[in-house]
């Protein structure tokens, strides 16, 4: 338990989401690419105590590494940044590709605890090299979506708020799509919808007719021109009434790229240098393992921008692979003393929800604890659980 709790008060985290059905929803287009910046700025701007190490989106899921710097005292601001930057991102992409229903796919949420300093360059060497590994690009740098390499390491980046029906308030119904892909798709559905539409009426003028009550030929040529009139005029595409900006968002947000935690006795310098090498080597190591598997060619990104965003990268089926949450590379002792630690955790919440559950309000919670604390202020044992939010 004391390997566990020396950790404590280092709460880092590398965070993977994944869009649904693994749709290209992320293709690195430059409104998705400024969307999802945007998206991240604002997260981090509500929720200070959050700070950010790097990010990486590919074009069907994306790659955080964070550093939550709330203390024992404080009440973790990571769930509100990861809510805030899924959340939004997730209406905003939705309105631009004029689709509804999840962008995220349920229970993508992936979040695994950084224990060392071997795990943290881990985890950033596969952020930085995914899309390689993945045979979009043969170097992370030439990918045109959002990311922050390791030259970004101290550095800030402004990002302007997106033009856009969603971002400038609440847009009108059945409003085009700015895609263009999603724009075909868009225009066949109402298509569709209109030779529908013209379809019921011919069966509503012919079912009066076959009950006696239908009307001449010339009169029904002229309900039917009517009728396709009211149809198109009703479907045209109008320019958005520019009516009032109820929008709260901020014109413009500002990321500020923490160096990693471990490194703070180190100039700038020689933390980008530091991690550019280690990620020259791994990039070298990626393209042989490639080479080896057979895949030296690259998808290139003519290719990548060619692609339809409503397609899938490939079938969803079911896996029952390991899904770590916790990175402890090379401490074999301390990663069993924490997967310990937090098995027990999960049984002390238990047995306090179960008691406020029956009626006891003065139950204490280990702490780790967040909506309860949040929203209900319950009682917390101090200085017992693994790092805030392990659970």
């Amino acid at each position: 338990m004391t390997t566990a709790r020396r950790f404590l008060p280092d709460q880092r985290k590398s965070i993977t989401r994944r869009c649904a059905r693994r749709c290209l929803l992320l293709k690195p287009t430059p409104f998705v690419t400024q969307t999802l910046l945007y998206c991240l700025g604002v997260a981090l701007k509500d929720n200070p105590l959050v700070e950010l190490h790097a990010f990486m989106a590919l074009a069907n899921h994306y790659h955080l590494v964070l550093h939550d710097v709330s203390g024992p005292d404080d009440v973790s601001q990571l769930p509100a940044a990861m809510r805030r930057l899924n959340s939004l991102s997730a209406r905003a992409l939705n309105a631009h590709y004029g689709r509804g229903e999840n962008f995220w796919a349920p229970g993508s949420y992936d979040p695994c605890e950084i224990w060392n300093q071997a795990s943290l360059e881990s985890q950033l060497l596969y952020l930085w090299t995914n899309p390689v590994r993945d045979g979009m690009v043969p170097r992370p740098e030439l990918w045109p979506g959002a990311k922050f390499m390791p030259e970004d390491f101290g550095t800030r980046r402004v990002v302007k708020k997106p033009a856009g029906a969603f971002f400038g308030g609440r847009g009108r119904e059945k409003q085009p799509p700015a895609d263009a892909f999603a724009l075909q798709h868009w225009r066949a559905e109402l298509a569709a919808e209109e030779e529908r539409a013209i379809a019921q009426g011919r069966a509503r003028d012919l079912e009066k007719e076959l009950k006696g009550k239908g009307t001449s030929a010339k009169r029904r040529r002229a309900l039917e021109r009517q009728r396709r009139n009211r149809v198109r005029k009703r479907q045209k595409e109008r320019a958005p009434h520019p009516g009032p900006e109820h929008s709260t968002l901020p014109d413009e947000v500002t990321i500020e790229i923490v160096r990693p935690v471990g490194y703070e006795g180190w100039s700038i310098e020689r933390v980008r240098a530091h991690f550019r090498a280690l990620l020259e080597a791994e990039i070298e190591a990626v393209h042989a393992q490639r080479l080896e598997e057979g895949k030296s060619r690259f998808m290139g990104i003519e290719a990548v921008m060619a692609q339809d965003p409503r397609d899938s990268a490939g079938p969803t089926w079911p896996t029952f692979a390991r899904n770590p949450r916790i990175a402890c590379k090379g401490d074999s002792a301390a990663r069993f003393a924490i997967l310990e630690e937090l098995v027990s955790w999960r049984i002390r919440y238990r047995l306090a929800w179960e008691a406020r559950k029956a009626g006891d309000l003065e139950a204490v919670f280990p702490l780790g604890t967040f909506e309860l604390r949040r929203d209900h202020h319950v009682r917390i044992r101090g200085a017992t659980g693994p790092p805030a939010l392990a659970a």
